[in-house]
């Protein structure tokens, strides 16, 4: 993938009652997907040359900015015009003891060395397969970056397309190692919802770590782009 998928994305919302075993990506996906998820997708088609399996990242500098809503959209859009079923991963992690569902990945794969039990369908998103990448807080830590590049190689073996909805780095920094992991990394900035310093500290943060940006979202935009942020697009 090479730099350079934009797209503006309005923000959506889902009802309560649609919540299920993966309470953060069931409650931000969008119904129906707004066509700029549309929009975005092709945008990433396009600079996937070889049409290989890739693994896409959404992130985003703080919470409020719509990188689940970006990441479920794009997934819904994107089982709908592939060939193949899109895993939708939620990235974040709870300390709660217990967390309806399947085992995460992490836990599947250390287990088993294979993702099975570990992904179920979505009930509401034809082609979209959903799974947890760790029931808690911590456990990412036990798992090492070549452990988690053969995991998201296991994934793209099964998908054509594996989606990332992570938390901000401020929160989880883990996200930042994830971003390396990835084939690309959409940053989402909500209007109003950042600072442009924090947004450029998330972006310069990405790189750092070896990861590569290929494009950036931006949410709930009521008039110009920033001249700043519009070099990015």
């Amino acid at each position: 993938m090479r730099a350079g998928a934009t797209q503006a994305v309005e923000e959506a919302r889902v009802p309560a009652e649609r919540r299920a075993a993966f309470p953060s990506v069931a409650a931000a996906r969008p119904r129906p997907p707004h066509k700029a998820f549309l929009h975005l997708f092709h945008a990433i088609k396009a600079l996937n040359r070889s049409d290989a399996p890739f693994v896409l990242q959404f992130l985003a500098s703080s919470d409020g900015e719509g990188a689940s809503v970006t990441a479920a959209g794009f997934a819904e859009a994107a089982a709908a015009h592939w060939q193949g079923s899109v895993l939708l991963i939620d990235c974040s992690a709870t300390d709660a003891p217990t967390r309806p569902g399947p085992q995460s990945l992490i836990e599947a794969f250390s287990e088993k060395g294979a993702l099975h039990g570990a992904t179920q369908p979505s009930p509401d998103a034809p082609g979209v397969v959903l799974a947890r990448l760790t029931a808690a807080s911590g456990a990412f830590s036990s798992f090492d970056l070549s452990d988690l590049g053969r995991l998201f190689d296991a994934a793209k073996q099964a998908f054509p397309i594996v989606v990332l909805d992570c938390p901000p780095p401020a929160e989880a920094p883990e996200s930042l190692a994830l971003a390396r992991c990835s084939d690309g990394t959409v940053l989402v900035v909500g209007a109003g919802a950042s600072t442009r310093s924090r947004i450029v500290q998330t972006r310069n943060d990405v790189e750092r770590f070896g990861g590569q940006l290929v494009g950036c979202v931006l949410n709930r935009a009521a008039s110009r782009i920033p001249r700043w942020l519009e070099r990015w697009l």
